[in-house]
């Protein structure tokens, strides 16, 4: 038995000894290792608070968008001077949390080729605000979550009200949300309706088209065209018409019909197509036809000519063409048989 415990004694130290000896020998070699492995697991641990943290704000930032839906988003009315007119609008809460609101109006008008209303909180023109018309009831509400409101607005054209087009906005202010998603046009964090009143009498309609472009040379297709058009009418317009592509030889071989937007007065807005395939060779035109109004009969025309050629594809296709002849020409002389020499003649 003492022996047992002995040679288990002894083969305790040897393995001691050696387990002393293999860590001098990794320590030589890899002085760093416990410095690396401590920094790895701080640099783990840091890893992992800041996920945990980015996490935390991922959620909150989430929670904090809220979902709303106001409908319809516009309005269109043709009002006398002087005439009354009323309509509603709903705003659906599709968030899990009650939402106040606070109503109030503001003229806007459309200054850019993309049509994005601009609404204006001083120096508006009476030439074209409406927000003085208007009243809303209720001005101040509370939605349940998945619940909706409705609102009920008033407006009341003056006698005195120039004829021609009048914009405004009833706009809707969260009072304890910090982020929207919403259907309606966005003010920061509002949504709005946005109102139309043309005001019957004598109303000038007068537009034009100010160029349609792309690119002049193309190498495929298909071939963006770009048609901008502007109102210089006392009212918006949703002007109408088609781009068509003409080929060399006079023949159509596509149509498209420009989208359906309004232009506001005094604004300028583009109207883009894409036209042909990919494979289109030579002299191509655009031409638009056109027209606009309230009974949609004042013309609209305009064209534009480009170019397109596969120039690497001609380059690459005439450098084939030249291997292919060059190959058959060498390999037709290899092919005939050589002349024997003659005899040269003796000198004299």
């Amino acid at each position: 038995m003492k022996s047992q415990i002995s040679n288990l004694k002894s083969q305790i130290k040897r393995g001691e000894l050696e387990d002393l000896r293999y860590e001098r020998q990794r320590r030589r070699a890899y002085g760093n290792t416990n410095f690396i492995r401590a920094g790895s697991k701080k640099i783990f641990l840091a890893t992992s608070a800041l996920l945990l943290l980015t996490l935390g704000f991922t959620q909150n930032a989430y929670a904090q968008v809220q979902t709303i839906t106001i409908s319809p988003p516009t309005a269109d009315f043709s009002l006398n001077p002087g005439a009354y007119a009323e309509g509603t609008i709903k705003i659906i809460n599709d968030d899990s949390e009650a939402i106040s609101f606070e109503a109030s109006f503001q003229d806007f008008i459309v200054d850019n080729p993309l049509g994005i209303p601009s609404f204006q909180i001083h120096n508006t023109s009476e030439r074209y605000s409406a927000s003085s018309w208007l009243e809303v009831y209720p001005s101040s509400f509370v939605i349940p979550p998945q619940t909706h409101q409705t609102i009920n607005y008033y407006i009341h054209v003056p006698s005195t009200a120039r004829p021609g087009g009048h914009y405004a906005g009833l706009i809707f202010s969260p009072q304890n949300s910090s982020s929207l998603s919403s259907s309606g046009a966005s003010v920061n964090t509002n949504i709005a309706a946005l109102l139309s009143v043309s005001v019957n009498g004598e109303i000038e309609e007068k537009a034009k088209v100010i160029s349609i472009t792309g690119d002049k040379f193309s190498e495929f297709g298909p071939v963006k065209i770009t048609t901008t058009i502007q109102n210089l009418g006392d009212l918006h317009i949703k002007p109408q018409g088609r781009v068509s592509l003409i080929n060399m030889l006079g023949s159509s071989i596509e149509a498209k019909n420009l989208p359906e937007n309004n232009i506001f007065p005094e604004a300028s807005r583009n109207f883009e197509v894409s036209l042909g395939n990919k494979f289109m060779l030579g002299r191509y035109k655009a031409s638009f036809l056109g027209s606009y109004g309230k009974n949609n009969n004042n013309p609209l025309t305009s064209e534009f000519y480009f170019w397109v050629f596969p120039w690497r594809a001609f380059i690459l296709a005439v450098l084939m063409l030249l291997a292919a002849i060059l190959s058959a020409i060498y390999l037709k002389r290899r092919r005939e048989p050589k002349k024997p020499d003659l005899p040269k003649a003796p000198i004299q």
